[in-house]
């Protein structure tokens, strides 16, 4: 599937129709989860606002004075639907606090790996192109009720997908907590800004 450019040439009306969060405290390798969360949203075709794979949009890390770090991190993902006038958007929050390093040995072999709590929050958006709707407003009445009833039962299908979407990515970010994260995955990851350089263990 063709990935789309948004940017500002477009205008659209943005509506939260879904949100979610959830945290956990445990033992994560928080950059093979990272990556694993970037490959997820590469595979299920998301975009930047750009058409590209930029989703970190705001990353900022702080050291405390008991050695440990905190993160906070924003990422911005954008799916299309079947109609071009339509699209869904993501925004991702992590919050992760206390986070101090540590050695496990897996297969003999010692990995870093982080004891944590992190939080994920996700806002859900329908985004709707603007032109549209007001092109909608200069019609008769009798066909702008038409068009209002025609657009709102494809919105709420649009909008079921998006909660769809939604729920698929809380449920896969939750099976990477429930699993041991930080045994090896493939470092064939495009280069993302946060938790330094993702391919290093």
């Amino acid at each position: 599937m063709g990935k789309e450019k948004i940017g500002p040439a477009k205008n659209f009306e943005s509506k939260k129709e879904d949100n979610w969060e959830f945290k956990i405290e445990q033992e994560v390798h928080l950059k093979n989860f990272y990556r694993a969360f970037y490959q997820f949203l590469e595979d299920k075709d998301y975009f930047d606002i750009w058409g590209g794979e930029r989703y970190e949009t705001f990353y900022d890390e702080k050291f405390h004075p008991n050695g440990s770090r905190e993160y906070r991190i924003r990422w911005r993902a954008y799916n299309k639907t079947s109609n071009s006038n339509v699209m869904q958007k993501f925004v991702i929050n992590w919050l992760v606090l206390g986070c101090n390093d540590k050695q496990k040995v897996i297969d003999g072999k010692k990995i870093k790996i982080q004891k944590a709590e992190v939080e994920i929050k996700c806002d859900s958006y329908m985004l709707v192109n603007k032109d549209m709707l007001k092109k909608s407003r200069l019609i008769n009445q009798f066909s702008n009720l038409f068009f209002n009833r025609w657009f709102h039962y494809l919105y709420e299908g649009y909008k079921d997908e998006m909660k769809k979407r939604s729920k698929d990515m809380e449920e896969f970010l939750k099976s990477q907590m429930n699993m041991n994260t930080y045994t090896n995955q493939s470092s064939e990851f495009h280069r993302v800004q946060g938790f330094k350089d993702p391919h290093s263990t």
